[in-house]
């Protein structure tokens, strides 16, 4: 059994993050940590692995079967994280959890990426390391998982909770603190929610009244339509309620999304892709979604075409301070002077992005997308991100951005909510491209609404819980 007793944390240049946080977490049991970036949860897995920076001041007691944590060998500790992963690359990462390397790489898609050092994959191919860390590495009697899903396929996120499942059944203590709360919601056996350093919910997820987070898609489908929490913990689950209660979605507007502004046309021939010829809206967010595999390989191919199109980077150097990354870009697109960070207050912008968390580098990315009108490539903007943050990004995009913006992420919920169109392809081909609705039958993943209600076109809960009595 893991206790922590009143810890209190205070990171240099942040103050307090914890205050007198109680918490216990038991073996057998999946116990998910979740708050508003900044809440602290990170904190706390760090505390745990022993890994907090320098200059940080504790109090408290964290006990683990019953003795101090320090005192245990490392080696009955198992930390996955973005934060926790060595400078190595991924063939001698692999190397440490396998023989079978290149079976595995092929296994997990990495094949092509073998030589490359692990900070340098993007988000979805690194969510395919942490995987493997929780697939392959030996038992341990303490798991720490620190915001692994939010990039990755809804495979890979089935992959993971099921790898965290087996772990708890095998009898470690798993503290999973993550910021997508669906598969939060479906997985967790406990659920403690931080804000400000405190905990406001510490319990099972069916209790759980979101503090500061909006609540799960399927938690929400069933308060709102009086069904018990407890039978919509997954797709299927609400699916059968759903249609025994009667239930029929409402049905939908015909009709095409219109265009925003000027019509920005692209030969299909130009991108390697068999089928009509393309029309982007000067205004509108696309995303990109390969059936197949990758979609980056299009983005990239598409920007190509685009006059003047710009790369929304994943990787920022992380010597260098907001501020200065601002000014550039601003001088870069002609944006007016601290407009930038205008729009993110919360980053401290004259701190290196080291001292910064994932969820501050994924405002920032997000603030630097925010001004320019020439088109902009952004992979996987929501990744680091907690649920309010991306629900609001989807919004502020799907309100018209100022220019095209093509989305190339992994999360089906969070390109539903942003897009106005989709463009889905398959060996070269165009599979559709329209609306999320018009094109929901072909996504890879289903979401969780379409599954929820049984209807292909219905992909967000606004949709069904307009029309509920």
């Amino acid at each position: 059994m893991l206790e922590i007793n009143n810890l209190t944390i205070e990171l240099p240049r942040r103050g307090r993050v914890l205050d007198h946080v109680n918490l216990t977490a038991v073996p057998g049991q999946v116990t998910a940590v979740v708050g508003r970036s900044g809440s602290g949860a990170t904190t706390l897995l760090r505390c745990l692995a022993q890994a907090l920076p320098a200059g940080t001041q504790s109090l408290g007691r964290l006990i683990w079967r019953e003795r101090d944590l320090s005192a245990h060998d490392t080696r009955g500790l198992l930390v996955v994280a973005d934060w926790a992963i060595a400078p190595v690359t991924v063939a001698v990462h692999l190397r440490s959890l396998t023989s079978k390397v290149l079976d595995t790489a092929q296994r997990l898609g990495l094949a092509e990426v073998l030589g490359q050092r692990l900070s340098q994959l993007p988000a979805d191919l690194l969510a395919r390391i942490h995987l493997a860390s929780l697939a392959l590495a030996p038992a341990a009697g303490l798991v720490l998982v620190d915001s692994v899903s939010t990039a990755a396929t809804g495979d890979d996120r089935k992959a993971i909770a099921s790898a965290l499942r087996r772990r708890a059944k095998a009898g470690a203590v798993v503290l999973w603190a993550d910021h997508d709360l669906d598969s939060v919601w479906e997985h967790a056996d406990r659920l403690v929610e931080l804000d400000d350093g405190l905990v406001h919910h510490d319990g099972s997820p069916e209790d759980w009244f979101p503090h500061r987070l909006p609540e799960p898609t399927l938690l929400a489908l069933a308060r709102t339509l009086g069904f018990p929490p407890e039978r919509c913990r997954d797709a299927a689950g609400a699916a059968e309620f759903f249609h025994r209660q009667g239930c029929r979605p409402a049905p939908l507007p015909t009709g095409r999304e219109p265009r925003r502004g000027d019509a920005v046309p692209v030969a299909s021939e130009a991108l390697g892709l068999q089928g009509e010829d393309l029309t982007l809206g000067g205004r509108e967010c696309v995303g990109l979604v390969d059936r197949a595999g990758r979609a980056e390989p299009l983005a990239r191919a598409l920007a190509r075409q685009l006059r003047g199109a710009a790369l929304v980077t994943g990787h920022l150097p992380v010597e260098a301070t907001p501020r200065r990354i601002s000014r550039a870009w601003e001088r870069h697109h002609a944006l007016p002077d601290g407009s930038v960070l205008e729009t993110a207050p919360s980053l401290r912008p004259d701190q290196p992005l080291v001292s910064h968390g994932s969820g501050d580098l994924a405002k920032l990315r997000a603030a630097l997308a925010a001004g320019p009108e020439c088109p902009l490539w952004m992979p996987h903007p929501q990744a680091g991100l907690d649920a309010h943050d991306a629900r609001r990004l989807a919004a502020d995009l799907r309100s018209g951005p100022p220019g095209p913006r093509l989305v190339t992420s992994r999360d089906v919920e969070f390109l539903v909510r942003a897009c106005h169109r989709i463009l889905v392809v398959e060996a070269g081909k165009v599979v559709a491209f329209g609306t999320p609705n018009a094109v929901a039958a072909v996504l890879p993943d289903p979401p969780l609404v379409s599954q929820a209600v049984g209807s292909p076109r219905h992909v967000r809960l606004t949709e069904v819980l307009e029309a509920a009595p």
